[in-house]
C-alpha cells in the first residue's frame, strides 16, 4: 500500500491505521530527513536518507548538530519504528539517535535540549531533556552497527535495538507534543543512513508489532488511542 509515493512499512499493513488511510485522507509518516529542519553543520544528500557532518578543522570548531525527519511520529499508528545504519562513526563516534518536538534547538544532540530524547553511541548513555545528565542504558555503537528506535503509543514507551537485538525500554513516559525522529552528530567523517521502512529492517519489528497490536485489539486500546477509531 502506497501513501504519497511512500511504501507503508510492513508492520503497519492491515492495521486500523492502514485501513483508515485507505478510506480517508492519509495520516503521513516520516519518510526522509528534512533539509529545512537541519543544522548548518550537517549535509543531507539528495536521497533524503543519508547524512554527514560537514565541518572540518580544529577539534574546538566541532559543535553538536541535529536534524529532524519530515513528519512527526503518527500516534494513530500505535507504534512507529525506524533504524539508522552507521556507515562511519567519524573521528570520535559522537552520534545521537532519538526524538524531539518541533522548534527544539538543533544545536545539540537529541536528549540534550528540553523536550527531546536520545541514545548516544560514544558512551551508551540515554539523555532526557538535559545534556548535563546522562543515564546508563545500552552498549556503545560504531561503524557498521544498526540502531533502531521504536515508540509504543499504547503505553508511551520507547526502546532501542542494536543489530536486531532489543535493548530494553529507554524511556517510559513518551507523551505530550509531536515527536520527530531526530539525529545528531558532533564529529567529522560521521556518516549515517536512515531507514523508515523503505528497506527491510534488521530487527524483526513485524513480529513485535503483531503481538502489540493483537494485545491492543483485545483490550480495545485502539479506540483509546485515537477518536478516529471509535
Amino acid at each position: 500500500m502506497k501513501y504519497s509515493n511512500f511504501i507503508l512499512p510492513s508492520y503497519l499493513v492491515n492495521t486500523p491505521y492502514d485501513l483508515y488511510n485507505r478510506k480517508k485522507k492519509s495520516i503521513l509518516l516520516p519518510t526522509k530527513l528534512n533539509k529545512n529542519d537541519c543544522a548548518d553543520e550537517l549535509t543531507i544528500e539528495d536521497n533524503g536518507l543519508t547524512m554527514f557532518y560537514n565541518v572540518q578543522g580544529h577539534l574546538s570548531w566541532y559543535i553538536a548538530a541535529a536534524v529532524r525527519a519530515d513528519y512527526p511520529l503518527p500516534v494513530e499508528a500505535g507504534l512507529f519504528y525506524f533504524e539508522v545504519y552507521i556507515v562511519n562513526q567519524g573521528l570520535e563516534g559522537l552520534i545521537g539517535i532519538g526524538l524531539s518536538e518541533p522548534n527544539v534547538n538543533l544545536n545539540g544532540q537529541p536528549g540534550w535540549n528540553e523536550r527531546s530524547y536520545g541514545y548516544h553511541g560514544d558512551d551508551g548513555l540515554k539523555f532526557i531533556s538535559d545534556g548535563n545528565r546522562g543515564y546508563d542504558y545500552g552498549p556503545l555503537y560504531t561503524t557498521d552497527d544498526t540502531i533502531g528506535c521504536c515508540v509504543n503509543f499504547f503505553n508511551n514507551t520507547c526502546f532501542y535495538t542494536k543489530n536486531g537485538i532489543h535493548l530494553g525500554v529507554a524511556f517510559d513516559d513518551i507523551s505530550g507534543g509531536e515527536l520527530y525522529p531526530t539525529f545528531g552528530m558532533r564529529n567529522p567523517k560521521a556518516y549515517i543512513e536512515v531507514n523508515f521502512g523503505q528497506n527491510p529492517f534488521v530487527f524483526d519489528i513485524d513480529q513485535y508489532a503483531k503481538r502489540i497490536f493483537q494485545d491492543a485489539e483485545k483490550k480495545k486500546e485502539w479506540a483509546k488511542l485515537s477518536e478516529l477509531y471509535i
